[in-house]
């Protein structure tokens, strides 16, 4: 694209224009760095794409051009890669704001090194903090920075003091680290592992190790946490360095605790998953450690699958890489009589609340089976999925073993009793067990026992998708219209009897009675159900009853979700109902107005742009002009509303 057309359309640019390119919050960023003067040698190449320096963190080559009236950005930071970053809005900003002056920009030669930095994505530069070397100050400033804007890395030290440090003899640098650590207790502590490390016996390194376990995994409590993080790189350097000195047992029990207490310590403080990451990376060096160890392989496998069934928070890593070392069939068996000797020693669950004990037989029992897989004991596994489908409610893995057996008979009575056993306290198991039932009669294509089934799901519990889930079914059936008209029915009256049976004597139902047991809940609400029948009518493109369903749901008071399904209905009918589509809108835009909040008036500018979109279209200028006039009479005092109001009016950005 020439320079000059380039030109011509970044000048009609508009600050809802720029909104809808990278959003509000970094087009507020994006101003912000244009006004503290971030933004150097701006210029415009022959294209007309316009290429800068931006100051962040770090020195950043950005380029923003017009591609098919589209606003593409370049940007060798690391927050390009997931969206729009504030550098490029930043370069636009003060492009317009050069043409606003009529400051010439200098043109952009191809020779330039800019270039080669954004197409390669390096950021990491050799004296680019001699050049700028502050802190960013909005990102202090300004909420929510997007991570990726922040450096990650351990920070550099700028030429100057390298240089100056460099100046000096090896005394003198003594002197200096001396001082240092004895005005700093932490740096005389990292020098006294760094000694220990590179100096210390196996035993001495052991001592350290677990005293660096005990100290890390010491720090408890929140507020602490906050205070003094748990530091675990000093833990993986001593496991790295009694791996090289060949002590893999040492390790081994090293880790054993490190487990242990790791777990414990995620399980009370950890939420953003630092912890567990920095916990799992010397976990690493544990199972580097477990084939080089002085255990049988028999025993290193049952190391680890212990470890696998102590892990709730995934701390082991590098489990994946001991996995895919060769085992004798002989290590398997071993693995399968002690797994099956320690499994029947156990305590069968007791009560059917006892959940946590289910789950953790239901594991081991998991293990078991690949254990005999690998020994070639397969005769064993179906027996042992009956004895203990039961005990810890794996119904699901003994249904599954019996179809992939063709045993679809014994299959099916499984799924039954599976049901029965655990339609009322595990949902979630007889769902799945009833999926397998599918499979099985969509196998042999009998789709009217299929809807039966799905019948029954959207009696118990009518929603849009178990309605489409009971029309497919039933649409392979042949019945399709029938069964929409009587779920149809059952929504707006509600005509079915208790328990969402179907009463096989009316006539107009022409559906078999379900094999399974009914869910123990019926549906939640009464007839009419207007948001499903809403949600189905958007589905299947009848308007006018869905804003007919609509209105019924807010006479009828319902708050939950209504306000995401009034925008689904606006969207929805804005061509075939545009006056509808418009009040929706503004009803949602004025109930965002009044939480009196900034972000909340992002939100309601997103839907006043819908409704002057469709106002628009339809020749309706003096009803946008008046809403837009009444709003901004009405909230004159928002400051920041009215800002967000006048960036609606898409007035050029050059002309503001």
């Amino acid at each position: 694209m020439p320079q000059q057309t380039a030109a011509k359309l970044f000048r009609k640019l508009s600050w809802d224009d720029l909104t809808g390119w990278a959003g509000s919050r970094i087009v507020r960023r994006g101003k912000a760095y244009q006004g503290q003067g971030r933004v150097k040698q701006l210029g415009i190449s022959v294209e007309g794409r316009l290429l800068a320096w931006v100051f962040g963190t770090r020195r950043y080559a950005t380029c923003v051009s017009v591609e098919d009236g589209n606003l593409v950005s370049d940007c060798n930071c690391p927050y390009y890669f997931d969206s729009v970053c504030k550098h490029a809005v930043a370069v636009v900003v003060e492009y317009l704001q050069q043409c606003k002056e009529d400051r010439p920009v200098p043109s952009a030669a191809d020779d330039d090194p800019r270039w080669a930095l954004i197409k390669g994505g390096d950021s990491w530069n050799e004296g680019d903090w001699d050049e700028f070397e502050e802190e960013d100050p909005d990102d202090n400033d300004l909420p929510d920075q997007p991570e990726g804007d922040s450096d990650s890395r351990q920070p550099n030290l700028s030429e100057s003091l390298r240089s100056y440090l460099e100046g000096h003899s090896k005394s003198d640098l003594v002197r200096l680290i001396e001082e240092l650590a004895l005005r700093f207790q932490s740096v005389k502590s990292d020098l006294k592992h760094r000694r220990q490390v590179s100096t210390g016996t196996a035993g001495e390194l052991i001592r350290s190790a677990r005293r660096a376990i005990e100290a890390a995994a010491s720090i408890s409590e929140p507020d602490q946490y906050l205070d003094e993080p748990a530091d675990y790189s000093q833990v993986k350097e001593y496991l790295e360095k009694l791996l090289e000195r060949g002590q893999a047992d040492a390790v081994i029990e090293l880790g054993r605790e490190l487990l242990e207490k790791g777990n414990r310590q995620v399980e009370l403080m950890d939420e953003e998953g630092e912890l567990a990451m920095e916990i799992s990376e010397c976990m690493e060096s544990v199972f580097k450690a477990l084939p080089n160890s002085s255990l049988p392989p028999s025993s290193q496998i049952l190391w680890a699958i212990e470890a696998n069934m102590q892990d709730g928070y995934d701390l082991c890593s590098g489990i994946e890489d001991f996995w895919a070392e060769e085992f004798e069939r002989a290590d398997w068996e071993i693995v399968a009589d002690s797994l099956r000797e320690w499994i029947d020693q156990q305590p069968l669950p007791d009560g059917e609340d006892d959940y946590n004990s289910r789950y953790q037989r239901d594991g081991w029992t998991g293990w078991l089976i690949r254990a005999l897989e690998e020994a070639g004991r397969d005769e064993e596994i179906l027996p042992l999925c009956r004895q203990e489908a039961e005990r810890s409610g794996s119904y699901e893995r003994l249904v599954r073993r019996l179809i992939q057996a063709g045993q679809f008979e014994e299959a099916r009575q499984w799924i039954l009793r599976g049901m029965e056993a655990t339609r009322d306290r595990y949902p979630g198991i007889a769902d799945g067990l009833q999926n397998r039932l599918i499979e099985i009669l969509e196998s042999r294509g009998e789709w009217l026992r299929i809807a039966s089934l799905k019948a029954q799901d959207f009696f118990a519990s009518p929603s849009l998708q178990s309605y489409q889930a009971l029309s497919e079914a039933a649409q392979r059936a042949g019945l399709r219209p029938e069964v929409q008209r009587a779920a149809i029915q059952y929504l707006v009256k509600g005509q079915i009897p208790s328990g969402g049976r179907v009463n096989q004597s009316d006539p107009a139902w022409p559906l078999p009675q379900p094999e399974t047991p009914p869910p123990v809940h019926g549906p939640t609400g009464s007839a009419p159900f207007t948001v499903e029948l809403t949600e189905i009518a958007l589905a299947e493109k009848r308007f006018d009853d869905a804003l007919h369903w609509y209105d019924h749901s807010r006479v009828k008071g319902h708050s939950w979700g209504i306000g995401n399904l009034g925008l689904r209905v606006a969207d929805a009918v804005a061509d075939s109902h545009p006056q509808r589509a418009v009040e929706i809108w503004l009803r949602e835009a004025e109930r965002e107005i009044s939480k009196v909040n900034p972000r909340s008036y992002e939100v309601a500018a997103r839907y006043l742009r819908k409704l002057r979109q469709v106002l628009l279209k339809n020749a309706w200028q003096e009803q946008w002009a008046e809403c837009l006039a009444r709003i901004s009479c009405q909230h004159k005092r928002k400051t920041r509303l009215m800002e967000i109001l006048g960036g609606l009016e898409q007035r050029p950005i050059i002309e503001s």
